[in-house]
């Protein structure tokens, strides 16, 4: 589509380039760097999946520049069927630099809870249950999508080997979560900001299951004060990422 351009391409006539909001769930991480789950014991790999995300961004991401990113354990909490492990990123230009963005990770460890420990705070929903949503917009990844987002850097074997998926049951490779939240965040980017990236602040949202590569999901759009509340479900009616937000800057 030629109005994404910009976010694919640094050469086309007159139009510059720019960056997704969401690319900075993936700026935030170094690839090969040690990651600050191999810091919290050990656990099946296999197990660990995508729980919620929420990232803050300060101001417009630049296509260009350096970053210094680090990345905190914040909590381990106690989900009864499994542990969720709280995660926070934060990236400055400069050791010293003001904050660009912020990623908070919830990643979810199944079957390594029931311990008896702090549940964790509650993730509330701007969701409106008293009206159907103002939009619905549909799209279909391609059926080797998990595959080419892994070269970001996420190569949890999960997402493209089917032995693996079939192990942790899953009856083949499922898509990466924050894959999923890139097709819904440029779906959001035109509903709400005119397709303008700069006036994204803030995006959360919860993962609720696991949408399967070269398979529609439809996401519906409620508009609220402040942006927009979200949720995106499979053509089966699966819910895939639930109680979503998207908060906007003044142009």
């Amino acid at each position: 589509m030629s109005h994404e351009l910009k976010y694919v391409t640094e050469n086309s006539s007159a139009t510059p380039l720019q960056a997704l909001p969401t690319m900075c769930t993936v700026l935030g991480g170094v690839l090969g760097a040690p990651s600050p789950m191999d810091a919290i014991g050990s656990y099946d790999k296999r197990m660990s999946v995508h729980g919620s995300v929420e990232l803050v961004l300060h101001r417009p991401l630049r296509t260009q520049g350096s970053l210094v990113s680090t990345a905190t354990v914040d909590g381990i909490y106690d989900k009864k069927r499994g542990a969720l492990v709280s995660m926070t990123v934060e990236a400055r230009e400069a050791e010293d630099g003001p904050v660009l963005f912020q990623v908070r990770n919830g990643i979810f460890v199944r079957g390594e809870g029931g311990w008896g420990g702090d549940g964790g705070p509650p993730w509330p929903s701007q969701i409106p249950d008293d009206r159907p949503p103002d939009a619905k917009v549909e799209q279909t990844p391609r059926s080797d999508q998990a595959l080419l987002y892994r070269l970001n850097g996420d190569r949890n074997p999960l997402h493209s080997d089917p032995a693996v998926a079939e192990s942790a049951g899953f009856a083949r490779p499922i898509m990466h979560g924050m894959c999923t939240l890139g097709f819904v965040g440029r779906a959001l980017l035109h509903e709400a900001c005119g397709d303008d990236p700069s006036l994204v602040w803030a995006m959360g949202c919860r993962f609720a299951a696991p949408a399967i590569p070269g398979e529609a999901f439809t996401t519906h759009i409620w508009r609220v004060d402040d942006g927009l509340a979200f949720e995106t479900l499979s053509s089966a009616e699966t819910r895939l990422l639930s109680a979503g937000y998207l908060r906007t800057r003044a142009a």
